[in-house]
């Protein structure tokens, strides 16, 4: 089976709204942990859909990205935007 074959039959899973989105969001972080056993970022043959884990906290780096949509399926997220911060979490976005 092919990496977007098997991507496709994971999204699957989520075409049924589970009953809660507690219960999403976990299968959710079950689907990219599979996928991300052997490298923390994986670019996937969907064009521009990069899978993204880490399980620690990585150190502040200075980055341009293009505009985008980012999933925070675990954990929390800390962004610096000219020395403000914004903290992504399960329940703030």
């Amino acid at each position: 089976m092919s990496t977007q074959d098997a991507l496709v039959s994971d999204a699957r899973h989520f075409s049924h709204p589970p009953e809660s989105l507690d219960a999403s969001r976990r299968a959710l972080a079950e689907t990219i942990s599979r996928w991300t056993v052997e490298t923390p970022l994986l670019e996937t043959a969907v064009s521009g859909l990069v899978l993204a884990r880490f399980s620690a906290p990585t150190e502040p780096k200075c980055d341009v990205y293009e505009p985008s949509l980012c999933l925070v399926a675990q954990g929390a997220k800390r962004a610096l935007l000219e020395g403000e911060e914004f903290i992504y979490d399960a329940n703030h976005y």
